[in-house]
This record gives structure tokens, C-alpha cells and sequence, in this order.
């Protein structure tokens, strides 16, 4: 008997032991709340945009598949940090729903829709104050629209209604003279335009130039008050615009600078001579009014 008690200590050890381990160490699991995203409309002034309608303002109802193919949402936490992002596509059933599982919280969303996708998230955009956008080409913006909200979860489902705001503006250039045969191509130059978009300001991180060229056929030589179209995500400072036309071979036949600034959600027009004397280049503005000071004639 008493060589058995070792062994029977050294089994009672063995098996406390064994037991230990098996033992999962107690978790608290963070109770998550869903959040609900609905962009399905938009309410904003579109004068001189694409519309809908014959008054220049898109209805309530518009949907979102009438502006936008993609749409992508990023979620940072209220230190800033990375937490989600996805893309929706117009092919999918829930494109312009949102639904997502959130610790409670306070978090900023970033959403943006447009008919070509971005770049997100190339380099060190892994924070809210430093991720940006870039065009699908390098300072080349197309259409798009966008929304910055600041949600807190709590213990209860959170769904809300959420209307994008266009994000560029749109250049058209008038050229008063009649198009001359000789000229072949017109090109638009901006010298600072966005080469990417801080997502947090919607201001850009960094500038460069953009050109866009307009190939002009026979059917074009006569013509005046030709007009030529940008869109421009640069809102934010002045930029200069070079005109210039330019012959089959390439030859440079004219030139003029104009700086103007471009507003989000609006067209600037810029009107004027480009081919013709430099003492030719005027733009006038009507008074649409009648005077009221008119001769009386009575009859």
C-alpha cells in the first residue's frame, strides 16, 4: 500500500493538469448592431447637367442606376482607423443597399457612385484623414457623386435614407468663330486639376495638368459657337485653361489662356474668339430685361 500512494499522487497531478488545459479561457463577445444604407435618389440642383426632366432638377425618384454602375462605401472608426469597405455593382439585386454589422460606436462613412470604378485604396489609405480616390485615368474625372456621414450604433438597428451630392463641375468652352477648314483638332488644357481626391475634404492631395482633345471633322469647317466639354473634379482653387487649335499636321494655329474657377455641381462657360484677331475676342452678356423707359407710341 504504501508504494501505491506515490502513483496515486502522481495520477491525481496528471490529470489536474490535463484538465487545466482543456479549460477555454472565458471570451466577451461585442454584441454588433445592423446598419441599414439605403442610396436609391438623389435631391440636388443639375442645371445644364443630364436631367431627367425638362426643368433641370432631378426628381425624388430618380434611382441611382440612372447616374451609376458602381458604388463603393468605406468605414473608418471614430480614431480614424480602417474598417470596412465594398463595392456594389449595377448587376447586383441589392445595388444602392447597404447592410452591415457594427460594434457600437461612432464611425464616418464615406460613399461615392459613378459609371466608371475608381482607384481606392492604392499606397497608405488606410486611415480617414489620408484615404483618397483617384480617376479610372491619371486626371481624368468622369461623372460622380458622393457622401461623407458621421453615424453612431447603439444597441438598436440604425437604417437611413442617404441622397449623393455631385462632387465635379463641368467646363464648356464656346468658341464664337467660325471654324476654319484648316483646323483639326482643339485642345483644352487645365494646369491644375485633381490627380487624386482626399475622401475625408474631397479636396485634392495632389495637382496635375490635363489635356483634352477635339477632333473636328469637314462637317465642323463654317461653324461657329462650336462648344467643347469637361468635367472638372478641381473645385477648390483657380486653374488656368490654354486654348488651342491645331492643323492635320500638327501645326499650332492658335493659342489663349483664360483662368477662371470651377464649381462643384455647376457649369462655367467660358465664350469667346480663338481663331480670329485678337481685337475680335469680345463676350457679351444680355440683359434679358426691357426697359422700362421705352418710347410711347400712340396710335
Amino acid at each position: 500500500m504504501k508504494s501505491l500512494f506515490p502513483l496515486l499522487i502522481l495520477a491525481l497531478i496528471f490529470t489536474g493538469c490535463q484538465k487545466s488545459g482543456n479549460t477555454p479561457e472565458p471570451q466577451t463577445e461585442v454584441k454588433k448592431t445592423e446598419v441599414t444604407f439605403t442610396v436609391a435618389d438623389f435631391a440636388q440642383s443639375v442645371k445644364g447637367f443630364a436631367a431627367v426632366n425638362t426643368k433641370g432638377t432631378m426628381a425624388v425618384g430618380d434611382t441611382l442606376s440612372n447616374y451609376a454602375d458602381n458604388l463603393y462605401y468605406a468605414i473608418y472608426a471614430a480614431d480614424g482607423s480602417y474598417v470596412k469597405s465594398a463595392t456594389q455593382t449595377k448587376t447586383d439585386a441589392n445595388f444602392g443597399r447597404i447592410t452591415e454589422q457594427l460594434a457600437p460606436g461612432t464611425y464616418d462613412v464615406f460613399m461615392t457612385a459613378t459609371r466608371n470604378m475608381f482607384g481606392f485604396f492604392a499606397g497608405s489609405n488606410t486611415t480617414y484623414s489620408t484615404a483618397s480616390i483617384t480617376p479610372p485615368a491619371p486626371n481624368l474625372w468622369l461623372d460622380f457623386f458622393s457622401k461623407n456621414l458621421n453615424i453612431t450604433v447603439a444597441g438598436t438597428p440604425l437604417t437611413q435614407s442617404v441622397r449623393l451630392d455631385r462632387a465635379v463641375g463641368a467646363l464648356d468652352v464656346v468658341l464664337t468663330d467660325p471654324m476654319p477648314a484648316s483646323v483639326a483638332k482643339i485642345s483644352v488644357t487645365l494646369d491644375k486639376e485633381a490627380a487624386d481626391m482626399l475622401i475625408k475634404t474631397g479636396v485634392a492631395k495632389t495637382y496635375g495638368s490635363t489635356t483634352r482633345d477635339f477632333a473636328l471633322t469637314a462637317a465642323d469647317a463654317g461653324v461657329a459657337n462650336k462648344k467643347f466639354s469637361i468635367l472638372v473634379a478641381n473645385t477648390a482653387t483657380d486653374v488656368n485653361v490654354t486654348l488651342q487649335a491645331f492643323d492635320a499636321a500638327g501645326t499650332k494655329l492658335a493659342e489663349k489662356v483664360v483662368t477662371t474657377r470651377i464649381n462643384k455641381n455647376q457649369r462655367t462657360t467660358l465664350t469667346g474668339s480663338l481663331i480670329g484677331p485678337a481685337a475680335a475676342s469680345f463676350t457679351v452678356f444680355l440683359n434679358p430685361l426691357w426697359n422700362p423707359s421705352g418710347a410711347v407710341v400712340t396710335f
